[in-house]
């Protein structure tokens, strides 16, 4: 199975939503990760579990989109508020040994000039990247599932066949 491990913004989650459900459809229902603090345990901190959530990945991609960078109204970078996990993700994704890949969304066509970016996060700059900017950029990086990998996946996620009398089943 080809595991994804999506790295984004909260102002980019509409993207990564649309790339999860085509990454879902083309393999399989648990084959993203794209929201690491929804099952965080308490007694682990937030660096750990990302990485534990990456070693399970086989490739990550890092979602840049219009407010990803730049320094806010007190002079820090907006990567390095801590109550956000993308600076612990990029910086974990940048450190493994998995493939990663710059995804740049909302109109950004270009990645953010260096001075906007920590610098322990500079090494985005040797990655890989491709601008999604309609859904065929997107099929060139996932490309299109099939119908029957599409019917596979309606009856995967719902319970279209139940048999139990409560849920309405066949009588």
């Amino acid at each position: 199975m080809n595991r994804l491990y999506l790295c984004y913004r909260n102002q980019d989650s509409a993207v990564a939503d649309v790339i999860a459900g085509r990454w879902r459809i083309k393999h399989g229902r648990h084959s993203v990760v794209i929201d690491p603090l929804r099952d965080k345990p308490d007694n682990i901190s937030l660096l750990m579990h990302i990485e534990t959530k990456m070693l399970h990945a086989d490739a990550i991609w890092i979602l840049i989109g219009q407010q990803w960078s730049g320094i806010d109204e007190y002079g820090r970078y907006r990567l390095s508020t801590a109550d956000i996990p993308i600076h612990s993700e990029v910086q974990q994704a940048l450190n493994m040994d998995i493939p990663v890949s710059i995804l740049l969304v909302n109109g950004v066509e270009g990645l953010p000039p260096p001075d906007e970016i920590p610098d322990e996060l500079q090494g985005i700059y040797d990655l890989p990247v491709c601008v999604i900017d309609s859904p065929q950029a997107l099929d060139r990086v996932i490309s299109p599932p099939s119908l029957w990998q599409r019917i596979k996946y309606f009856f995967a996620t719902s319970n279209v066949f139940s048999t139990s009398r409560r849920a309405g089943g066949w009588r």
